[in-house]
């Protein structure tokens, strides 16, 4: 046990030493204004809101030769909703290790990135825990273009599975652990830098795997889905669905950058999914953000 103890201290000794030459702590705070915040099937009805977020976050980084490097990072995530009721805050840890692909401006990037997430919510049957691996490989294309390519999986482990006991009968058996999932995804994004000011961020990604719909009933969604559970805090008749299926979800928004530390963000997302049996959902999200950074 002794020696256990000195192999756990002397190996976060090293850790110290080895990250300590590099290290950098940054925070952001935005508020936002979210047309359309829910993720709906088919007759959803809208949801509006006003959202306030806050992260701080600390990196620690050991450079690795020319080209290489690794970083620790960890984090604190907290959302704020006006009238919505996902208030959530998550804390966040992870390791990337990132390789430049020869020198150069215009030289690729490679980076592998774990996190591990703790989720908690307003309402307790919500939280649960979050594992993201992905792999990207990231280039500017020009001096005004970047882009970058990422495959990644994401599993949410939840801490309870809920229950339906109090549910509506016809749900009232079904099982109702709908936060337990794993997508993966393929991602295209990149950035367009119209002046030093001005620039266009966009993306476009597949998923595919467990995924998630909040709506208002509906039948068919309802038998499609692996499980189902009620959601009275937000209307007697809604529900959250969980089904096996595929989405693509495109994103651009417009960005301006007021001075080096305030940004503001007009930003429009749509997504079009269908479960394995041919359920279509849908989602439209515009979203007006300002961001200061520090």
């Amino acid at each position: 046990m002794i020696l256990i103890k000195q192999i756990n201290h002397i190996t976060l000794f090293s850790l110290l030493v080895l990250f300590s030459q590099i290290s950098r702590a940054s925070g952001s705070a935005s508020i936002s204004y979210i047309n359309n915040v829910g993720f709906a099937a088919e007759d959803r009805e809208e949801i509006n809101d006003l959202a306030l977020s806050l992260s701080l976050s600390e990196e620690f980084t050991k450079q690795i030769g020319m080209l290489d490097k690794l970083t620790l990072f960890g984090s604190l995530d907290i959302k704020a909703y006006d009238n919505y009721i996902f208030n959530q805050a998550a804390f966040s840890a992870g390791v990337r290790y990132e390789s430049k692909l020869g020198i150069g401006f215009l030289q690729p990037r490679l980076i592998l990135d774990w996190t591990a997430s703790r989720q908690v919510y307003e309402y307790s049957e919500d939280d649960g825990l979050t594992s993201n691996l992905s792999l990207s490989w990231s280039r500017p294309i020009s001096e005004r273009i970047d882009a970058m390519i990422q495959v990644s999986n994401r599993w949410v482990i939840p801490d309870q599975a809920g229950t339906n006991d109090n549910a509506p009968l016809s749900i009232r058996n079904r099982n109702s652990n709908t936060l337990d999932t794993e997508t993966r995804s393929l991602k295209i994004s990149g950035e367009y830098f119209i002046s030093e000011s001005w620039s266009l961020p966009f993306a476009l990604e597949y998923l595919s795997g467990d995924l998630i719909s909040v709506s208002n009933a509906n039948p068919g969604l309802a038998k499609d889905s692996g499980a189902i559970s009620w959601l009275p805090r937000i209307a007697s008749n809604w529900y959250r669905y969980r089904f096996e299926g595929d989405a693509t979800a495109g994103s651009l928004n417009l960005s301006k950058s007021l001075n080096s530390q305030t940004t503001i963000n007009f930003g429009y997302q749509i997504v079009k999914g269908s479960s394995k049996d041919g359920i279509e959902y849908d989602q439209s999200l515009l979203a007006l953000t300002i961001t200061k950074d520090w």
